[in-house]
């Protein structure tokens, strides 16, 4: 009982009669980070709008959001056991904030969303994070997202690539890590598996275990 944690997720297929998608997101967490080792207070929300191309399977995708950090008075220094010694915030006040907004483009051919048997789904997306922004941080992102999904039988092979590069000032808040359910699956975390940038390929083998309704 001494963490806070919850995520609140809404999503629209379309505004009306306009082929306009929305997402947001809003997450707060207040404990313990254990990856970065230190007390997490922070409120992240995000916002996406998809809007849909006619007659293509093509969307323009617009993304902004806001992270905000309470600074850890008795940890400010992110120490991994190569000896490096990262800020964990940047600003000098009791609060780091990171507006972020961009943009991209995203190819979408999955016969359904949810549970896909075949067809692709690519994102390509350019963003910035504070500098013009304000707030302490300054960098970009450059994202690519490619999965390929292909029938085998009964079953599904999922193909994916992914690819973040990041150049810029960030605090340790946002280094990407190792491990979970979202680069070597079965892989535990770890703080010293750490970096700024990432590339990831997957092959994942889908069983089909009830058919499709």
């Amino acid at each position: 009982f001494s963490a806070t944690e919850y995520m609140l997720y809404a999503e629209s297929p379309t505004l009306g009669d306009f082929p306009l998608k929305t997402e947001l997101t809003i997450i707060h967490n207040n404990s313990f980070n254990p990856l970065v080792l230190f007390t997490e207070n922070s409120f992240l929300a995000d916002l996406k709008l998809y809007l849909k191309i006619p007659k293509v399977p093509l969307e323009l995708l617009t993304l902004g959001s806001i992270f905000t950090l309470k600074n850890d008075p008795e940890t400010s220094v992110f120490e991994p056991s190569d000896g490096r010694r990262i800020p964990i915030f940047l600003s000098p006040t009791q609060r780091d904030w990171v507006p972020t907004m961009g943009i991209g483009v995203v190819l979408d051919t999955r016969e359904k969303i949810y549970n896909p048997h075949f067809g692709m789904y690519g994102e390509l997306t350019v963003s910035q994070s504070g500098g013009v922004f304000g707030g302490p941080a300054d960098y970009m992102q450059l994202l690519a997202d490619i999965r390929y999904f292909v029938p085998f039988g009964s079953d599904i092979i999922v193909l994916g690539a992914l690819g973040r590069y990041r150049p810029g000032t960030m605090g340790a808040y946002d280094l990407l890590h190792v491990g979970g359910s979202n680069t070597a699956r079965a892989y535990s975390q770890d703080p010293d598996q750490y970096g700024q940038h990432e590339a990831l390929a997957t092959v994942e083998y889908r069983l089909e275990f009830f058919e499709r309704k």
